[in-house]
């Protein structure tokens, strides 16, 4: 597969050591999705930014922190994206050959129903919080046109 110089987006089953070392020897970089399926690494991930979110209550917008708001189809929309690539307190670096890490927090009403989510990313190129939520949101489009 020709993928040198691409951001490859994978879900929680691409959240391999094995998958995201072949997409780098590819020349390409990955942002991947994170859940308990790598209970260590979401632990992690969890954990730091638990710690974050209770010592940094406000947010504004920069390379690190971005957010959006859309309404479509009947129903409203909120995302909010932090990343850090301070990565000095998180063991899983080398490991995983990480340069960002991310948490993407969604937020949605339809039909006067509410429901919020956090997901939690990796990746090993450097990028900001508006680029990773473009990378998502994009990654997403495409899985939702193949169903």
């Amino acid at each position: 597969m020709a993928i040198k110089g691409c951001l490859v987006t994978m879900d929680a089953m691409g959240c391999q050591k094995d998958i995201v070392s072949k997409v780098i020897e590819r020349e390409s970089d990955y942002l991947v999705t994170v859940k308990s399926n790598q209970k260590t690494l979401h632990k992690e991930l969890v954990t730091y930014f638990d710690h974050y979110w209770a010592n940094h209550t406000q947010d504004t917008l920069s390379d690190h922190f971005f957010e959006q708001q859309n309404e479509t189809h009947g129903r409203k929309e909120h995302r909010r994206c932090w990343v850090t690539m301070d990565l000095s307190s998180l063991s899983i670096t080398a490991e995983w050959q990480v340069k960002t890490v991310a948490a993407i927090q969604s937020d949605r009403v339809a039909n006067e129903k509410g429901r919020s989510h956090i997901r939690y990313f990796i990746s090993s190129k450097a990028m900001t919080a508006e680029e990773v939520l473009k990378a998502t949101r994009e990654h997403w489009g495409v899985e939702n046109q193949l169903h």
